[in-house]
């Protein structure tokens, strides 16, 4: 007898409706690229539903003040809060180019930037970034596209203006400035504002993936005020493990897209060293993502610090263990 062959909601879709974290593309070298269901969900084989492994609460890593910040799983963490788009939202904070809103719910804090910003901004987020965080980590998840239900300019002064005067939609053909929903690192620093040694790391974070997606993307305008580092703990270190190295720091690096980057199209891995001279001028030589990469490869400090938990970056996917 034969079983029944599930079919998952992801194979119906195309390049264009297959987002994370329901559906994976895949681009195989030597054949069309498709739509798959991550590896982080199951069939149920009595329905043919697909469930998640775990149910359990997003990746997140606590710092004291109860922030939190994910590793790889920003989609997880969205969809955490996402019931209803705003209802979760418990404050609004006017800030220079858009708001800043916090959710809270069951205890967990998370920050996201509204922002009024052009399609392409939100094509790079939604497109080329929310496909690749759970292999890379260091950029920014986009939530969502939204356009004003009112004429007037949009003035936020309390969570349930929200509901009230957006709505959430794909691509619209409208003359309307539609406002950018982005992951947001409240109280970040920039790369400017630390040390040329504390920069080490995260400079190494940031071009491993810069270097291994140098043939699909390219950032064109990267300084140091485009790389935001948080601190979750005040004094103990997080361990970042990658293929033949590990190394720690106390910082978390995010780097935020703009929408002159490139992606799927012909790059330039030489477009992007002017972050390292501009932060790190010992390398002022290199000529490309790739030399960078492999300098600061073999400059990494060893350090036993106390750490607060441990990131695996492999050529799969990012975990993180919480040690705290």
């Amino acid at each position: 007898m034969k079983t029944k062959k599930c079919v998952s909601f992801c194979s119906q879709q195309d390049a264009s409706t297959c987002f994370t974290p329901r559906c994976i593309l895949t681009h195989p070298k030597t054949r069309k690229s498709y739509c798959r269901v991550p590896s982080t969900h199951k069939f149920q084989r009595t329905t043919c539903d697909v469930i998640r492994r775990k149910d359990v609460p997003p990746s997140v890593l606590m710092g004291e003040s109860s922030e939190s910040i994910d590793f790889g799983s920003s989609a997880y963490l969205w969809e955490f809060f996402r019931e209803y788009t705003f209802k979760y939202v418990r404050d609004v904070y006017a800030v220079p180019g858009g708001h800043e809103l916090l959710y809270l719910k069951e205890g967990v804090v998370s920050y996201a930037r509204l922002m009024p910003l052009s399609v392409a901004d939100y094509l790079v987020g939604v497109r080329f970034i929310n496909r690749i965080l759970h292999r890379f980590p260091c950029f920014l998840y986009t939530y969502g596209l939204f356009y004003t239900t009112i004429q007037s300019p949009l003035r936020l002064t309390r969570p349930r203006q929200l509901q009230t005067s957006l709505i959430q939609h794909g691509l619209d053909d409208t003359d309307d400035v539609p406002y950018v929903l982005r992951q947001h690192v409240h109280g970040a620093l920039t790369l400017a504002d630390l040390s040329p040694q504390e920069r080490l790391p995260l400079l190494f974070i940031v071009y491993h993936a810069l270097s291994t997606l140098s043939s699909v993307f390219t950032h064109r305008e990267l300084t140091m005020k485009h790389v935001l580092v948080w601190r979750p703990h005040p004094t103990k270190y997080i361990t970042y493990v990658y293929p033949g190295v590990s190394f720690q720091t106390p910082y978390v690096p995010k780097v935020v897209p703009v929408s002159t980057s490139l992606y799927q199209v012909k790059t330039d891995p030489t477009q992007d060293v002017r972050l390292v001279q501009e932060a790190y001028p010992e390398l002022g030589k290199c000529s490309t993502v790739h030399q960078v990469y492999r300098k600061l490869k073999g400059m990494l400090p060893v350090t036993t610090y106390p750490s607060i938990g441990t990131v695996h970056v492999s050529k799969l996917t990012t975990t993180y263990e919480n040690s705290i």
